[in-house]
């Protein structure tokens, strides 16, 4: 099942990450947007003053709804796809590595050649934003922890991309490091 997802990608695995050996990673796909996790978000709101100790003014801290949204549905894609792959998988209690591929829609002002290279499967990076180092990831991170690993602290070791597609979307590839003694 596993070899036969890795196969449909659209980029393929071997093409990105040549070391791989398909049968020691867990690989997950989701065709929708990536979204970066952004810091919460301020709500300020003017409060009845009750003693002169009092703040005239009370800050709440929230996380938007959107990503509240996608996180969840990441988790249970996630959960989803693992069942498929390894139905008795126990989330990894150990130093884990990551290969993500952020593929985004290009910009209306892209152009036909180079529309053209991604329809013929050329990859064509992307830098611009959201930043792909922490922000990309985190939502990411914060998804699958419980489920792929126990926390995300685990993550020892990531390759990154950021690309162009015409169709969006999120893949990713964990597996177990080796103990390196």
């Amino acid at each position: 099942m596993l070899e036969k997802a890795l196969n449909q990608s659209s980029v393929g695995l071997s093409s990105i990450f040549p070391e791989i050996k398909q049968y020691d990673w867990l690989h997950f796909r989701f065709e929708y947007k990536p979204m970066a996790k952004q810091s919460f978000k301020f709500s300020v709101k003017k409060v009845e003053k009750k003693s002169d100790n009092d703040k005239e003014f009370q800050v709440n801290k929230y996380t938007p709804i959107e990503q509240i949204r996608r996180q969840t549905d990441i988790s249970w894609d996630t959960l989803q796809q693992l069942k498929a792959q390894k139905p008795n998988h126990s989330p990894y209690d150990c130093p884990v590595e990551m290969k993500i591929i952020h593929a985004f829609e290009p910009p209306k002002n892209f152009g036909k050649k180079r529309i053209e290279k991604l329809k013929k499967g050329i990859k064509i990076y992307m830098d611009k934003r959201p930043d792909l180092i922490d922000n990309l990831n985190k939502i990411l991170g914060d998804a699958m922890q419980g489920i792929v690993y126990t926390n995300d602290s685990r993550i020892a070791k990531a390759s990154l991309e950021k690309i162009y597609s015409i169709n969006p979307y999120t893949e990713i590839w964990v597996r177990k490091l080796p103990d390196e003694f």
